[in-house]
């Protein structure tokens, strides 16, 4: 029985993963052909705003790369090199990067919904890799 739970905890997240990495892309397109994403700006929500605004870069990536990156080394993660405890860290600092995110919302008064799409999908992420610490 633990192992099936295991094993629908890692096709879940996988497929979390799989929509992140995919919401990055979309995102990134975006960046590069100039074409804007498909995203109401109606007051407080506005992607352009969030995306185009002086905090679309980390570390001097482009946050759409930084999403790609976070989400392929999740699965690595969970099929590749499993350990619990680090998924678990890893996920922490993923919910660490998504509190500085809502940040640059607050501070740009924009909400992108793209991000906060990414924001569900890393808090999720990070809820299984607490389910994972408390199975032995």
């Amino acid at each position: 029985m633990m192992q099936m739970d295991t094993n629908r905890l890692r096709m879940i997240a996988l497929v979390l993963a799989v929509l992140g990495i995919l919401d990055g892309v979309y995102l990134e397109i975006d960046a590069i052909t100039g074409i804007p994403v498909a995203c109401p700006n109606t007051g407080v929500i506005d992607c352009g705003n969030v995306l185009n605004s002086k905090f679309a870069d980390t570390f001097g990536i482009p946050n759409p790369i930084l999403g790609v990156v976070f989400f392929s080394v999740e699965v690595i993660l969970m099929y590749v090199f499993f350990n619990k405890e680090l998924l678990f860290v890893y996920n922490a600092i993923g919910i660490a990067f998504v509190i500085y995110f809502l940040h640059v919302e607050w501070v740009v008064r924009s909400i992108c919904i793209y991000c906060t799409v990414t924001h569900i999908l890393v808090a999720a992420l990070f809820i299984i890799s607490l389910l994972y610490l408390s199975k032995k």
